[in-house]
């Protein structure tokens, strides 16, 4: 993370690489290419960036910056200066792309590492930015970023759609997906007259069309229904224990022997395979046998993605990227008849395409996009689920018992589980709470006061929707707990504006409806049929080897989240599982 300097003094050659603690050394790519171009000999473990002449500071009264250190912003306000509280000066030193250390810059929007959490709360905490006063505003990879953490001037953001625009933000989408800037503009060119007369359903251009036809499939109505019917029979017949031998880690098994299987790598192979075959059908595994694999190194590296980072340094989420269009730049090839089975949504998309003239390698590209954000999440909030309920056996039984009455007939009542199981919505909302790390990306289009603050024009808004989730104010002071109950007891949680584990606005996710079946039914089904546990781990620490409690996974943190937040590498988690009855 790369604030600005505050003095046109300040030099290149003045300022020094962060290097991480222990992760990043002098030797690493990244220090070794600054020292190269700037011709910095001394990289210091920590730097600073300090007015050297203090005369010569802008007319603007600005915030001095004393340490760039990506763990906590350390920033001390001069007494004699008024509360401008931008961070920001006319004329940056233009520092190089690779400067940052990039691994460490998502702890800025982490609330539990000081980032702008710190900015926000008051107390022992810094009060860099006070939440109730104005936006942040920083300099990242070349960019300027406004953090808005405020409810308030969330719901405003919502409201303003003329001078804020999320049309940039997904046009970069496309335009680094490697769709020609000829496409880009077919995308939104708006229908004639003539079109909407021949044709009365295609009332928009192209992009929000399939936006259209996205919302037909996923929110409620029979395009809804018939997805999800779909979805939780999937489910239903990769919970069962035949298919959880498929996972296990000894084998072989009997009918009564238990199973120890990787959570993430259970939760992971049932929604994935599950989604990807109910939305583009079968043969999408004859052309894209690896898809699965491919998806989870992108799923890794996509902040790469929408950060821009260098090819030199994200060459993993490039060729991940590559795969992924080439997968379905070949299901694209096949012939209609073989793809059949593919939904509503996968057709009519395509149809909107091809009208168009995109060929089969665009067509490729664009569901690639929505392969993405339609696998995003629901692995890994199930993975948390069970994670919870495993590490407390109280919680499950509880969970258990309130949802028995949701399995009839060893299969899932869907309106029972997601009506009738307020327990169960609960602990599906507090795990949305805290491991969610999704931000609102917004383009600034006009200069636009929010929050008492003028948003200049060309620079970009960021709302990271887990700052609101960890708002002492509203979530109390055991507001970084888990709490199962937390949404049962105060039921008006659920609709807070510092409640945005979906987004909000126009672009309230669609799917989040599909999400609620496939989650509900997966867990009352697991409950159902299976004793689950946690299998023992092994301490070494002494030398000497004993089995041990699974520690509590920790969430990954180390880059910025664009969704539910994956477990460290590690830490995935091995369950013990064994049929129900079964001694």
């Amino acid at each position: 993370m790369i604030f600005r300097a505050l003095d046109r003094s300040v030099t290149p050659q003045d300022c020094r690489v962060l290097v991480k603690h222990g992760q990043t050394s002098r030797s690493s790519p990244f220090v070794a290419a600054l020292a190269k171009e700037y011709q910095l000999n001394d990289l210091a473990d920590r730097s600073s960036i300090q007015r050297r002449n203090p005369s010569d500071a802008h007319e603007r009264p600005q915030l001095q910056i004393l340490t760039v250190d990506a763990s906590m912003f350390q920033v001390q306000q001069e007494p004699s200066q008024q509360k401008d509280l931008s961070v920001m000066c006319p004329d940056p030193v233009d520092l190089p792309a690779y400067l940052t250390d990039w691994p460490n810059t998502s702890l800025a929007f982490q609330p539990q590492n000081g980032g702008t959490n710190a900015c926000r709360n008051h107390g022992d905490r810094s009060t860099m930015v006070p939440r109730e006063h104005y936006p942040l505003e920083v300099w990242f990879y070349r960019k300027v970023f406004y953090i808005v953490t405020n409810p308030d001037d969330v719901q405003a953001l919502y409201k303003q759609t003329t001078t804020i625009s999320w049309l940039r933000f997904v046009q970069d989408l496309y335009r680094w997906i490697g769709i020609s800037q000829e496409n880009i503009v077919r995308l939104w060119q708006a229908p004639t007259e003539l079109q909407k007369a021949q044709d009365p359903v295609r009332r928009l251009p192209p992009n929000q069309m399939v936006e259209e036809y996205e919302h037909r499939q996923l929110l409620p109505g029979e395009n809804m229904d018939k997805i999800a019917k779909t979805v939780v029979a999937y489910v239903d017949n990769m919970v069962r224990w035949d298919q959880v031998q498929s996972h296990c880690a000894n084998v072989p098994l009997t009918v009564s022997t238990p199973a120890d299987i990787s959570l993430l790598d259970w939760t992971t192979e049932v929604f994935l395979r599950t989604t990807t075959e109910v939305y583009w059908g079968k043969s999408i595994w004859k052309v894209a046998p690896n898809l699965i694999r491919s998806f989870l190194v992108w799923e890794e590296t996509t902040w790469k993605y929408i950060f821009q980072i260098p090819y030199l340094f994200s060459k993993d989420m490039y060729t991940a990227r590559d795969q992924l269009i080439g997968a379905f730049t070949a299901y694209f090839g096949q012939p209609r008849s073989a793809r059949a089975d593919a939904t509503y949504f996968v057709k009519a998309a395509e149809q909107e395409l091809r009208d168009i003239a995109f060929d089969d390698n665009d067509v490729g590209k664009v569901h690639m996009l929505q392969f993405w954000a339609i696998n995003g999440n629901v692995h890994k909030v199930t993975f948390w689920i069970f994670a919870y309920l495993a590490h407390d056996p109280n919680l499950l039984e509880r969970i258990r018992e309130e949802t028995a009455a949701g399995v009839a007939n060893d299969a899932p009542n869907v309106p029972f589980l997601t009506e009738q199981c307020p327990q169960l919505e609960s602990l599906f909302l507090e795990v949305l709470r805290l491991k969610m790390s999704s931000s609102l990306m917004r383009h600034v289009t006009e200069p636009t006061v929010l929050g008492g603050k003028v948003l200049a024009k060309d620079h970009n808004v960021m709302v990271p929707y887990r700052q609101l989730h960890f708002d002492e104010d509203v979530w109390g002071e055991n507001v970084s707990q888990f709490d199962p109950m937390r949404f049962l007891k105060d039921k008006h949680l659920s609709r807070s504006s510092s409640f945005r584990p979906f987004g909000g606005g126009q672009h309230l996710c669609p799917g989040r409806f599909l999400a609620r079946h496939a989650v509900f039914s997966f867990v009352a089904l697991a409950l159902s049929r299976f004793e689950i546990s946690l299998a023992p781990a092994t301490d070494k620490s002494d030398g000497k080897a004993r089995q041990c409690r699974q520690r509590f996974p920790r969430a990954d943190e180390s880059k910025p989240g664009l969704g539910c937040l994956a477990p460290v590498a590690g830490d995935r988690l091995i369950l013990r599982i064994a049929p129900r009855g079964c001694e």
